[in-house]
């Protein structure tokens, strides 16, 4: 589903006003009003809860922990505090961590804002009830993304005023029950679809595959990374079922014909979306680096001269068959642009040495209807109006691929045929986690998924590291990537937060 903010706000414009404070100063937040909120107050600040999400797509940060830690995307620039990420060396001063930080708590402030205003006598009670539940479904998007970046957290639950204590970590496993509540009550309230503008809010559908996921998470991470005390067991993987496959049988979403649609700015809020953020085109930098604009969608279809940030690795581009029509949107070498004009992938050198040979690009974000807005310098770094995905319904069809499973249904192969009939990838005539997990790879990339995922099935030392073999050491600066363990099953606390008194995370 898409955001529909109140004023017209483009991705690269939402600008996040914490970013460089402390976690106390976000969370002292003031009320805008000493009084319940009205029904038209409600609205306005449901929706600065959804306007604080949008920065997940406008900023880097986001990109930089969930896909270039993983083993699908290298860093290509030579900042010393982004390649961290992909060598395996994130330390606790590195402010994109703080970022991330600021961003998931913003959202997770607004959202306590709203629930300790509302008040059904100043607006009807199935609006109240509704507004509550967008709130809760906000909320447990960023708490679940807080405890999966860094593990035991502090969780506020109501807005801090000033003076107020520096809240304690909660564990890993309280926060998940209450991820858990959150989204019970929200998939409880919240409506089947909405109408004109208020399309693009989060519903029912949303809030179960989001439980879906985080019931999944819990399993998996129960069974097959012991590091994790997200408190799961076998029984999540049922739990996880019924709620996806509430989202597969009694949902309008479904798949699309045809992968790409998924990416084209006039195919979008389609049956397969089911809870992305919005954004806009031609939204100019302003000393912020965008999001999918320029970490994911090079090289440039029109000519012009990405602000290219990220590559793909070639150890994921080696996973796609030449029949997969996802490998489509990825280029590597010569490609011609929609005038007819060939040019190919710049051939990375360092030191004078081009031994890697040509970068791998995605065009799964470029915005076929600005050729502008490609983060290119030329025309001021703007940005494409391709929304980003947080919940598609090919996800969905995977998870619930991967719990049927873990169950033994007999119907779990048949649920990931699906998605590859759809890639052109034909059936497989068997399964198991490591199919299933190479099918997320390959359909999900570049959409914030894998580094969750190689945590949760507790692989992510051996795909990172064997990753960066196939890389090899130039595109590394010939530094060997070794990812410790149980230490970078998460990322540190930001060391401003320390310095508060927060505990910082084993290891660091």
């Amino acid at each position: 589903m898409k955001f529909f903010p109140v004023k017209k706000l483009a991705c690269a414009s939402l600008v996040v006003l914490m970013l460089s404070s402390c976690f106390k100063n976000i969370l002292e937040e003031k009320n805008k009003s000493a009084y319940p909120l009205s029904a038209v107050d409600g609205k306005a600040l449901i929706v600065d809860a959804y306007d604080k999400m949008a920065a997940i797509a406008s900023d880097r940060q986001w990109y930089l922990m969930t896909e270039t830690a993983s083993d699908n995307c290298n860093f290509i620039g030579s900042n010393a505090r982004r390649r961290q990420f992909m060598s395996a060396r994130v330390d606790p001063g590195n402010t994109e961590v703080s970022s991330i930080w600021d961003i998931l708590y913003g959202g997770v402030s607004s959202a306590n804002t709203v629930l300790s205003k509302i008040d059904s006598s100043f607006m009807n009670e199935e609006e109240s009830l509704r507004i509550q539940g967008e709130a809760r479904f906000l909320r447990a998007f960023n708490m679940f993304s807080l405890v999966r970046f860094f593990g035991d957290v502090p969780m506020p639950l109501k807005p801090a005023q000033p003076g107020d204590p520096i809240n304690p970590k909660a564990s890993a496993l309280t926060i998940f029950k209450q991820v858990i509540e959150d989204l019970k009550f929200a998939g409880n309230v919240l409506p089947e679809s909405y109408d004109g503008q208020s399309r693009g809010r989060a519903t029912v559908h949303a809030a179960r595959a989001l439980l879906g996921k985080v019931f999944l998470t819990r399993a998996s991470s129960a069974k097959y990374n012991e590091a994790l005390n997200y408190g799961g067991t076998s029984a999540d993987y049922d739990s996880a079922k019924v709620y996806l496959t509430k989202v597969v049988d009694a949902s309008p979403h479904s798949l699309l014909a045809n992968y790409s649609d998924n990416f084209n700015i006039l195919t979008e809020n389609n049956a397969e979306a089911i809870f992305y953020i919005k954004c806009l085109a031609n939204g100019a930098y302003r000393n912020k680096n965008r999001g999918a604009a320029d970490w994911a969608a090079n090289p440039n279809l029109y000519g012009g001269n990405s602000y290219a940030q990220t590559a793909l690795t070639k150890d994921l581009l080696a996973l796609f068959s030449t029949s997969d029509s996802r490998k489509q949107l990825i280029v590597q070498g010569p490609y011609t642009t929609v005038q007819g004009q060939t040019y190919q992938t710049t051939v990375y050198s360092r030191n004078g040495n081009a031994s890697y040979g040509n970068l791998i690009f995605s065009w799964k974000f470029l915005d076929s209807q600005n050729p502008a807005a490609d983060g290119g310098v030329g025309e001021g770094f703007q940005l494409g109006g391709v929304d980003y995905p947080v919940i598609r319904f090919a996800d969905v069809l995977l998870m619930l691929a991967e719990a049927k499973y873990e169950t033994g249904d007999a119907d779990a192969l048949q649920v990931l045929n699906n998605v590859r009939k759809r890639a052109n990838t034909g059936n497989l005539s068997g399964i198991s986690l490591a199919e299933i997990m190479k099918e997320r790879r390959r359909e999900l990339y570049l959409e914030g998924h894998r580094w969750f995922d190689l945590v949760r099935t507790g692989t992510l030392k051996e795909r990172v590291e064997e990753a960066a073999q196939t890389e090899g050491p130039l595109i590394h600066y010939d530094a060997s990537v070794v990812v410790d363990l149980p230490k970078e099953y998460v990322f540190p606390i930001p060391q401003r937060e320390v310095d508060l008194g927060i505990p910082q995370n084993q290891g660091y």
